[in-house]
């Protein structure tokens, strides 16, 4: 009909008017691997969520938060119990009284936290640092608002146990006057790296020499440390006023699907972090944050024969990465020991790709052929670490697996079980 072939005619292409901005990007890696794990019934130690349950005290936490009425909308800048929870627990170690009120901002997790943070602080032509390999969200979150991604090299280990590394010297050369923030990562994901004392201090005195650059410090994974000592980068002299340090409960007590994170550090620059939370998600679930605000007090009370649950909790995943680190040695693919997090990168560089599987696509890097068919035919899956490089530095990822810890001895057991088959192709 001449009426209806003019209107589909006329039909706009809304797929063409997508904001430039998300142009660049592909589906995330976590909407490949888990799917393609649940469809041939693999042992996922690819993705960062632990399989285990959250302990009891923190589903009791949540759940009289409920029951006690904490239902109605928090305010943006965050629950005030746990608000003043937050400033408890991190007032010794910054060695200062934290301000609850208006030197702290919670927010829908630490993923949330950093991009209202680049949202707040990042504009047109802005330049974020960051160490690489990195966590994928860092460059599509600095791309959002507007600036681009600069990456300094950590460099491998020449041993298996041995520490990463990176020169500081390339370090200040990356910093330009575009550069807006330098973002460290610190237990590092996927390395593992802690970064040390003496390496936060050379790094505070490229920013003390840079009055334009913040801090972003990623510390997530600060409560997993495995005899490294953690050091608050804002804690060195001059670094508090131009630090926010950002960390979350879910990895800590396996409850990831709650999303709470915060911000902690002066207030001229967590007050511009909470506007950009109040405008796009207004504030984050308010049972959520009181039973957060239990939690970190029941948290410092002894636990399973540990004088803390993060004392616990050190000594569970110091075993449960040395029970991996076996399995992977075992396998022929040996992991680099991270001193911090819950992940390993482990060393294929021995290990064949075998190009007649029908699960390896045309064209595919070597991490991401291996990754794939480790999952479908091995039954095991690990992530391919390309993804944590920029496409002219990924070569640098094709020879390793990342695989993460963070669950229970059933999964790990039998993962170790499966990986034994590569020992006939190593």
């Amino acid at each position: 009909h001449p009426r209806a072939c003019s209107m589909a005619a006329e039909t706009p292409s809304f797929a063409a008017r997508v904001a430039h901005r998300l142009s660049s990007f592909g589906p995330s890696i976590w909407t490949v691997f888990s799917p393609m794990s649940k469809k041939f019934g693999s042992m996922n130690l690819g993705q960062g969520f632990s399989d285990m349950e959250a302990p009891s005290f923190v589903c009791q936490a949540m759940s009289r938060a409920v029951h006690e009425g904490h239902n109605a909308y928090a305010p943006p800048v965050g629950h005030p119990p746990l608000m003043e929870a937050i400033a408890r627990k991190y007032s010794p170690e910054f060695h200062r009284d934290i301000e609850a009120s208006s030197e702290v901002h919670v927010g829908v997790g630490a993923t949330g936290i950093i991009g209202a943070i680049m949202q707040a602080f990042v504009q047109e032509g802005d330049e974020v640092v960051v160490f690489e390999p990195s966590f994928d969200i860092y460059g599509p979150q600095t791309i959002m608002a507007g600036g681009s991604l600069v990456r300094v090299p950590l460099l491998p280990p020449t041993t298996h146990d041995g520490d990463w590394s990176f020169s500081i010297d390339e370090l200040a050369a990356s910093v330009t006057p575009r550069t807006k923030i330098l973002l460290v990562n610190t237990p590092h994901n996927p390395t593992g790296h802690m970064f040390s004392r003496t390496e936060l201090e050379a790094i505070a005195d490229v920013v003390r020499r840079n009055p334009q650059v913040m801090v972003v410090a990623d510390e997530v994974y600060e409560r997993f440390t495995f005899g490294a000592e953690h050091v608050h980068i804002a804690t060195l002299p001059g670094m508090w006023e131009r630090t926010l340090t950002v960390s979350s409960a879910g990895k800590t007590f396996n409850c990831t699907g709650w999303k709470v994170g915060w911000a902690i550090g002066p207030e001229e620059l967590v007050a511009p972090v909470m506007l950009a939370t109040q405008w796009v998600i207004f504030s984050a679930p308010t049972p959520t944050q009181k039973a957060v605000a239990d939690i970190l007090a029941e948290a410092e009370e002894p636990f399973r024969d540990h004088a803390s649950y993060y004392d616990f909790l050190r000594s569970d995943y110091a075993r449960r990465r040395d029970k991996l680190l076996g399995f992977l040695a075992d396998a022929g693919i040996p992991g680099f020991c991270p001193k911090g997090g819950f992940f390993v990168l482990a060393d294929t560089s021995g290990l064949s790709l075998p190009a007649d599987s029908p699960h390896v696509l045309p064209g595919e890097s070597r991490d991401w052929g291996l990754c794939r068919w480790l999952t479908a035919e091995v039954g095991v899956t690990a992530i391919p670490p390309s993804v944590f490089y920029t496409d002219a530095t990924a070569h640098l990822g094709h020879n390793l697996m990342r695989f993460a810890f963070c669950k229970d001895d059933a999964t790990l057991d039998e993962a170790g079980k499966r990986l034994r088959a590569l020992q006939q192709r190593s």
